[in-house]
């Protein structure tokens, strides 16, 4: 039985298989499998954005996928991936270059899509040429391998017409060591999308731009959750088929490429059946980046798991230890705000703690107070940055507020020497009495700013309670607020100021005169003959009071006799 029918036969038994799952099972050629359904069959059979093969009346069938072999799938590694695919579209939105050229050219037209074989591609003179212009340490190029590729026309200043070549889907060539140099193999994400490219055919501005290639990356199947990432050329015939009013002038076949005529002899404008291997510039300063996130991905689990970046990738935060930094307050040579001292507490504290914020917010305050508060109770710190400017920076502003340095620069060069004298300063030197007797006195002072400190701090506790009384007893009165309204709220809280508490002050005044057990000897003997006087004052009293409730729209249930028994 031909492969032909083998493979008509496998797929209406098992819908929604793959082309190499299918290449597997009947023994063969993964392009030979893409060919047969893209030329052959592809009147029975379509491709879904997942890159499984189904009937042109499909039927779900999902499988359990199996992983990419022999890449790094740590938290670690994805994450480090995912930064690299983004610095990538940051940095590489169009990519071009010259397809006719009176000089050396930029690309080598390829005769296969070596998804496999970059490596041994490289070997090759007329390849191993074009990878030698992007190797030194001014050149910012990078290698890629694009398929199929665009050919596109204008005409210049001067009345010439310009041939240009732009990939329309290019994968990184990466390199196990710096400057292009080493193994090679290439990225494992998704192909990207050239925005060159999809902005010319979707007719898109720059500001939808995004929202197309959104779009397209979903009917690519970006989007899906599949841990197996298709290669190059099944993207490739994928958009071929959902992209059918792009000027395909080729059909797009990643085991059939062509390479008659060249591709610097091609005329029309449109997309082509091939191959290139190409180097674009790159912005110089993501290069360090993605040579250090490259050798993050491939290192093993085991070698970081434990360390603080394991914890955080991880989600494995350790549990916070016994908290002893109460008994020493912060040490606040350099002001600070209540955040910068939240920073401070939690990173003496907490087993991680990330600061960020931009530039003039006072991170290098924190740094410093930071790094006293440590060596004052007696933790090790290590001071690391990838700017020795900034290392610099803080060594200068920590290292200047005592006679003695607090700091230790580590470095090559000066900065080893005067590691090396600062050592043997103090494996030599002794403190003498004067320098015992300062520190005893320093100390005092500080031991004396602490109490007052202390004392600060539970005057502004106690100031904070009251005021937190004084909102609840706020919040409690608030539906009263409602319930007269605001001219009679206005109205109480005018009066209640002055009046009334000049009134309520009389009132128990005279209240408390009209307690015979409140009396003096001599009030008691004359009580038959002064009480009359003395109830008359406190009705008045109270009338005034009643009086100014009916004003407010309150009354009083209180009636006030002189049987009342107020003794």
């Amino acid at each position: 039985m031909e492969l032909k029918d083998r493979l008509v036969l496998q797929l209406t038994k098992n819908p929604g298989q793959k082309a190499s799952e299918l290449a597997t099972k009947l023994r063969a050629d993964r392009k030979e499998i893409n060919r047969i359904l893209v030329t052959e069959l592809n009147d029975r059979f379509e491709q879904d954005n997942s890159y499984r093969w189904n009937l042109i009346l499909p039927t779900s069938h999902d499988e359990s996928m199996k992983s990419h072999s022999g890449i790094s799938d740590t938290p670690l590694s994805r994450l480090c991936r995912y930064y690299l695919a983004c610095l990538g579209q940051d940095d590489l939105e169009e990519v071009s270059t010259w397809a006719r050229s009176r000089y050396d050219y930029d690309y080598v037209e390829l005769n296969t899509v070596p998804l496999g074989e970059i490596d041994r591609l490289l070997q090759k003179p007329e390849v191993s040429s074009l990878l030698a212009t992007t190797r030194g340490d001014h050149l910012t190029k990078i290698l890629y391998l694009g398929y199929p590729v665009c050919i596109h026309t204008f005409t210049s200043r001067s009345g010439d017409l310009i041939y240009r070549l732009e990939p329309v889907l290019f994968l990184p060539v990466q390199f196990d060591q710096p400057r292009n140099r080493g193994n090679a193999s290439l990225s494992i994400d998704y192909p990207m999308i050239n925005t060159s490219v999809l902005k010319r055919y979707s007719n898109s501005d720059r500001e939808s731009l995004m929202g197309e290639l959104v779009q397209l990356e979903e009917e690519l199947g970006y989007m899906n959750s599949n841990p197996e990432v298709p290669e190059l050329d099944e993207v490739a015939h994928r958009l071929y088929s959902i992209r059918k009013e792009w000027p395909w002038r080729e059909r797009c076949d990643g085991g059939l490429l062509r390479n008659i005529p060249l591709i610097n002899e091609l005329d029309e404008p449109g997309i082509y059946n091939r191959a290139v291997l190409m180097s674009a510039e790159r912005r110089p300063y993501t290069e360090g980046l993605e040579i250090e996130l490259q050798h993050l991905s491939n290192l093993k689990e085991s070698a970081y798991s434990h360390s603080i970046l394991g914890n955080l990738v991880n989600g494995n935060i350790p549990e916070r230890e016994s908290v002893t930094n109460e008994l020493h307050p912060l040490l606040e040579v350099l002001p600070m705000n209540e955040e910068q001292r939240q920073a401070i507490n939690r990173s003496l504290t907490e087993p991680l703690t990330i600061i960020t914020g931009p530039p003039g917010t006072g991170k290098s305050q924190v740094v410093t107070n930071l790094l006293i508060n440590a060596a004052w109770q007696g933790k090790k710190v290590l001071f690391a940055s990838k700017n020795n400017k900034a290392v610099d920076v803080v060594e200068i502003r920590v290292n200047s507020l005592g006679s003695r340095p607090i700091l230790m620069r580590m470095g090559s060069g000066e900065y080893y020497q005067k590691l090396c004298d600062h050592i043997q300063g103090l494996l030599s030197t002794t403190s003498d009495t004067e320098q015992i007797q300062e520190y005893e006195s320093t100390l005092a002072k500080y031991q004396d700013s602490k109490r007052k400190m202390e004392e600060i701090n539970s005057e502004f506790d106690r100031v904070i309670e009251m005021r937190n009384k004084v909102d609840k007893l706020e919040q409690s009165v608030e539906h009263l607020r409602d319930e007269f309204g605001p001219d009679i709220t206005q109205h109480i809280r005018s009066n209640l100021n002055k009046n009334w508490r000049e009134q309520f002050s009389t009132f128990y005044k005279a209240l408390s005169q009209n307690d015979k057990s409140k009396q003096s000897l001599f009030g008691r003997l004359l009580w038959p003959f002064i009480r009359k006087s003395r109830f008359a004052k406190l009705e008045n009293v109270f009338h005034s009071i009643q009086k100014g409730l009916s004003e407010i729209g309150l009354s009083s249930n209180i009636n006030l006799t002189e049987d009342t028994k107020l003794d």
